[in-house]
């Protein structure tokens, strides 16, 4: 085998591309890669704009820009090289990439003209292209290299502002970001998507943001989420519930695990709080492991088959945290947003899980323990004998006595009314919707609120008082009512109430 004819194989770029780019990311996940290259070369603001331009719906471009380090052209070229990094080399212990790919195949994944500008401090601004329509239709592996006058033009048309560092990612073409847009319904899915990526990034990067970092999304600066409740002066806090590092290999990996209690949804403070330890207010939703890589989440939200999801566990939240050396262990992949839990460690994570788990439960057992408020229409108990709850109707409440004495219904009628209404609950039904999320509670309209009204007021003509009305619908649940609605919408009825 001396002479061993050879054959070079470039690979066929458009079938490549192609690969390349339908890579699983979603917008979240795309630009939160962009701003891992960001954090580590000292950036202290982080802007991201989505927009339009022009107002034109097939001109939609993302741009992410930075007042980190920057990038000279040597840089610049690197980091436009579709080759990955070497795995085993090492890597500053704040690096928050992994191959080496995330600026190519996250923006490849979301658009088709990738344009980076960089700038380090005391040197020149240099500025690269990859245009995936030129690869492809030429299959020509090359990118572009901007004159300064270009460089100039794009940042007058993107309103790029020239800084003494710092980098700016910008993408044309969006097509997959359109791709999932309606034509009619455009202006509101695109302002749901930049909502859904606004909160992602405010979980997601909650540690930097709380440690000065400022994200910006379309000018609205991000709040750091709190998803263990540590912080904010209403409402109580969290407890933690045990604290352990863990040794992961012979090359003295650790995990850092620590467990909390959240405290009851009626004891966390108001809706903002909520809102702030969970996405949307959803406990149930929320509760699960959380995985840190170098202080950025990755996993949110299961509890990777260690145990199920369930109401009782919705306080419980478990937090993991890693550096950037033992990707392998957790089986990290490309887009940064999953794990696996190392087999030789799982029971040990699970008993961990489990003590917290059960803190959860005891605190919705003590709960019910309480007495009910004579307000209450609906009651909630646990059978201790077989641990399960049972749901039932406050006959006694005055409502009911009203409506019996303004009618002059016999008493056990309405009892087998109301026991009738009991046992027909769908309750396998509402179980199975919460759990798939196949429901979905709208904002209150005006027409609701003067529907709420009306009914409010058929409660006088019975004979029920004002302050048992307010007392029994509280904050009015079903609607999904703010504070400040349920005070306007009682103020309301308590006017028309006394004038009727």
């Amino acid at each position: 085998m001396t002479n061993i004819n050879k054959i070079k194989l470039q690979p066929h770029a458009s079938a490549t591309i192609d690969l390349m780019r339908f890579n699983g990311y979603s917008l979240e996940l795309a630009i939160a890669d962009i701003i891992d290259n960001s954090l580590p070369v000292n950036s202290k603001n982080i802007n991201i704009t989505v927009q339009r331009k022009n107002g034109k719906r097939n001109d939609l471009f993302v741009l992410i820009e930075d007042d980190g380090m920057g990038m000279n052209e040597s840089e610049l070229e690197e980091a436009m090289d579709l080759s990955a990094k070497d795995l085993n080399s090492e890597r500053d212990k704040n690096d928050l990439g992994k191959f080496g790919l995330g600026l190519k195949s996250a923006s490849f994944s979301q658009c088709l003209d990738l344009l980076v500008i960089s700038k380090r401090r005391n040197t020149e601004i240099k500025a690269m292209q990859w245009d995936l329509n030129f690869v492809k239709e030429n299959n020509d592996w090359s990118v572009n290299v901007l004159e300064h006058d270009d460089i100039t033009s794009i940042q007058n048309e993107f309103n790029i502002k020239d800084k003494q560092q710092g980098t700016a990612v910008l993408w044309r073409q969006c097509d997959t970001i359109l791709k999932g847009l309606s034509e009619d319904k455009y202006e509101e899915e695109i302002n749901i998507a930049i909502t859904d990526l606004q909160k992602n990034l405010s979980l997601v990067y909650h540690k930097y943001i709380s440690r000065g970092i400022t994200i910006k999304v379309n000018g609205l600066e991000l709040e750091a989420m709190d998803p263990f409740c540590e912080r904010g002066s209403a409402g109580s806090r969290a407890s933690v519930t045990f604290e352990e590092t863990i040794s992961l290999s012979k090359d003295d990996h650790k995990a850092k695990i620590k467990g909390y209690l959240l405290p009851h949804r009626s004891k966390m403070g108001d809706d903002k709080r909520a809102q702030n330890v969970s996405i949307n207010g959803d406990l149930l939703a929320a509760q699960g492991i959380y995985f840190y890589r170098v202080d950025r989440l990755i996993s949110w939200g299961s509890w990777h088959n260690l145990i199920r999801k369930s109401e009782a566990n919705s306080l419980a939240r478990v937090e993991i945290s890693v550096g950037n050396n033992c990707d392998s262990e957790w089986s990290i992949e490309i887009k940064k947003s999953s794990i696996n839990l190392p087999i030789y460690i799982k029971k040990r994570i699970r008993a961990l899980v489990l003590g917290t788990t059960e803190k959860s439960n005891t605190v919705g057992v003590r709960r019910v323990k309480q007495k009910p408020s004579e307000y209450a229409i609906w009651q909630r108990e646990l059978n201790k004998d077989n641990g399960t709850y049972q749901y039932s109707i406050n006959k006694n409440h005055s409502f009911f006595k009203s409506y019996m004495d303004k009618h002059n219904i016999d008493k056990d009628i309405m009892i087998s009314i109301l026991d009738l209404i009991e046992t027909t609950i769908p309750i396998e039904d509402i179980q199975n919707d919460i759990a798939q999320k196949t429901f979905k509670i709208g904002s209150p309209s005006d027409g609701l609120f003067e529907g709420i009204i009306e009914k409010a007021l058929t409660f006088k003509e019975l004979g029920v008082s004002f302050e048992d009305y307010k007392e029994t619908m509280g904050k009015y649940v079903s609607y999904n009512l703010s504070n400040e609605q349920v005070l306007e919408v009682n103020s309301t009825i308590e006017k028309r109430w006394e004038n009727k």
